[in-house]
């Protein structure tokens, strides 16, 4: 990881502003390293800088939407929305592929129509 100086050196955002994301909750760390005491806020924001010219963003079949909300909980960029008990996507998907890993009717897809596989840490953990 990155200290923030570094990061904001990287991502040309100034450590200042990266502050005032995380106090705003625009971009609320995932998590904070326990050992380190730094949070993951810069690997999302690096992404995000990488991934914002993207034109596509997250399908979601709503035939196989159930509305749980789930991926809206896991979604580090509030990039989803449940409207009328679907998910709704935004243009802010980072592509952590939180959402397409979790979503228990394989309903949101970035690629083609249909889910080969859902990677999950633990399947890989012996």
């Amino acid at each position: 990881m990155f200290r923030i100086g570094e990061f904001s050196h990287l991502v040309r955002v100034s450590p200042r502003m990266l502050r005032y994301y995380d106090k705003c909750g625009l971009l609320r760390p995932a998590e904070i390293d326990r050992y380190s005491g730094l949070s993951t806020i810069g690997q999302r924001l690096w992404f995000y800088g990488k991934t914002r010219t993207y034109k596509k963003k997250p399908d979601i079949n709503a035939e196989k939407c159930i509305g749980c909300g789930l991926c809206v909980k896991l979604c580090p960029m509030k990039n989803l929305s449940i409207k009328n008990n679907k998910a709704v996507s935004t243009d802010r998907c980072t592509l952590c592929y939180r959402c397409f890993s979790h979503c228990p009717t394989q309903a949101l897809t970035i690629l083609g129509k249909k889910v080969y596989e859902q990677c999950l840490a633990e399947k890989y953990l012996p």
